[in-house]
Formats: C-alpha cells, sequence, structure tokens
C-alpha cells in the first residue's frame, strides 16, 4: 500500500473515533481536507456533512449535500442526514421526500428508525415520531438488539406488558458478555414491574460482572420489591465483601432498612387498628 494511501485511512479512522467521542469540530477539518484533496466516496462526505449538521455549519453542510447528490449516494446514513439537512433548512418536501425514501428502502432497520423518530421529535413532527415509534414494534424479529429496540419503543408508548416481553426475550439472546445492553434489558423489565424477570436478568449480569455495582444494586431493588430482605441483606454483605469501595452499597442498605422499617410499621398499624375494632 503507498504511503499516501495508508496516511488516507489512518486519518479516515482518526476521525471515526473523533466523531463517536463527539469531537465533530476536530474531525470535520480533516475530512474536509481528504475530501478537497480528492477523496469523495459516500462514508467519507456523509461523515462531513453529519458533523458539519452538528456544528451547524450550514455553508460546508450544503457543499456536501451537492456532492451526495452529484453521486447519487443512497445508503441509510446519507438519506437520514440529506432528510436532517432540509428540515433543518426549513425545506420540509425536500426533507419528506429523502425521508419516505429512507423509511421505504430500510423498514426494518430499528436502530436506523429510532434515529429518525429521534429527529422528528427534535423538528416537531410529533405525530410522525409516534407512528415510527409504532413501525418499530411491527417488525418481525429475534435479533436481540432489535428486540431491546422494540422493547424501548414498546415503552415509550407506555405499553409496558409488550416492553416487558420483547427485553426478557432479547436478555435470553445477548451474548453475556455485552454489559450495557443486559443491564438495559434488565433495567426495561424492572420498570414494567417484572421484578422476578429483571431479577434473573440481574443475576446473569452480576455472574459475567462479578460486583457490577449496577448489577449489585438492580439486584437488591428487586429483592427488596419482592420483600425478601434477608436475601437483600446478604447480597450487600457479599458485594461489600469482595469490595467495601462499591458505589451505592451504604444507599442500598439504607433502603433495605427503610423498606423492612415500613413492614414493621405497616403490621404495627394493623395490630392496633383490630384492637380498636375489638
Amino acid at each position: 500500500m503507498f504511503g499516501f494511501e495508508l496516511f488516507k485511512q489512518t486519518t479516515y479512522l482518526h476521525v471515526c473515533r473523533l466523531v463517536e467521542e463527539g469531537r465533530y469540530g476536530e474531525a470535520l477539518p480533516l475530512l474536509h481536507k481528504l475530501i478537497t484533496d480528492g477523496e469523495t466516496g459516500e462514508d467519507i462526505v456523509v461523515t462531513a456533512l453529519s458533523c458539519a449538521l452538528h456544528l451547524e455549519n450550514w455553508e460546508l453542510a450544503s457543499d456536501y449535500v451537492k456532492q451526495i447528490e452529484k453521486n447519487e449516494y443512497d445508503g441509510p446514513d446519507a438519506l437520514f442526514w440529506l432528510a436532517d439537512y432540509y428540515f433543518g433548512r426549513g425545506d420540509t418536501v425536500a426533507g419528506q421526500k429523502a425521508l419516505n425514501t429512507v423509511l421505504k428502502t430500510y423498514s426494518e432497520d430499528t436502530c436506523l428508525l429510532w434515529d429518525i423518530a429521534d429527529m422528528l421529535t427534535d423538528y416537531g413532527f410529533d405525530e410522525e415520531y409516534w407512528e415510527v415509534l409504532r413501525k418499530i414494534t411491527v417488525i418481525k424479529t429475534r435479533d436481540a438488539y432489535q428486540l431491546l429496540d422494540q422493547a424501548d419503543a414498546f415503552l415509550t408508548l407506555e405499553n409496558r406488558h409488550d416492553a416487558a416481553a420483547k427485553a426478557y426475550e432479547a436478555a435470553r439472546r445477548l451474548p453475556k458478555d455485552n454489559r450495557y445492553d443486559l443491564f438495559y434489558a434488565a433495567s426495561v423489565l424492572e420498570q414494567c414491574g417484572e421484578t422476578r424477570k429483571a431479577l434473573e436478568t440481574y443475576q446473569i449480569g452480576n455472574d459475567s460482572f462479578t460486583g457490577d455495582a449496577d448489577f449489585v444494586l438492580g439486584i437488591v431493588r428487586c429483592l427488596i420489591s419482592q420483600g425478601d430482605f434477608a436475601a437483600a441483606e446478604a447480597e450487600l454483605s457479599s458485594a461489600r465483601t469482595q469490595n467495601p469501595d462499591l458505589p451505592g452499597l451504604d444507599a442500598a442498605a439504607r433502603a433495605v432498612a427503610k423498606a423492612k422499617r415500613k413492614i414493621v410499621d405497616f403490621q404495627s398499624y394493623r395490630k392496633r387498628k383490630d384492637n380498636q375494632e375489638e
């Protein structure tokens, strides 16, 4: 590989890392230099457009849009950022055209649909936002990550029953080393009141990431909800033994004590009431 080609490739890889970190102001000059040097591939131009839009640099964004349309780039990211550009400029007709194309062509990409939904709500298209969420929920899939997207959509639509079902199915299909998504699936189950399934999922995460504060505290919350205070205290004691500095342990211990006290207070109240009635 020639040195200049290697330079271009390593520069683009560096740019991708900057974009992932949200450092658009650092990424855009590097992308613009690649483009002015003749690198006008779809990935490069579309990434440059996204950076320009994040920075509200409309002049450069306009140049990249012209390049995309000239080369007839029609990948999902190209269409998404074209729609974002036109909506941002107030050209609703052009924005809707790009949006309709991406919705038709990539109708089963749940991650992309979520991005579109977020964009729509940013521009005040509330009715269209809810319609896209409903589209997400009806896609037939067994992919763990798409199931999580569907769980999120159902939860936003306040359908907790289906949100929990999708989250539980996703949790059973996720790799055990995927900490972030496993925790999210458990948290959805907890939010939906499915404490037994949430507890099961938090425990899977805790087995894979022993002593992780989020999973430990999730287990404790579920045990408190189920009234199993002894198990909650045992979990906290075990976690404290493994890592005395684990964040949140003291607060969790206070929560267990408070929940136990509520039960005792309620039982005392019931006993007093019964005695008064006698």
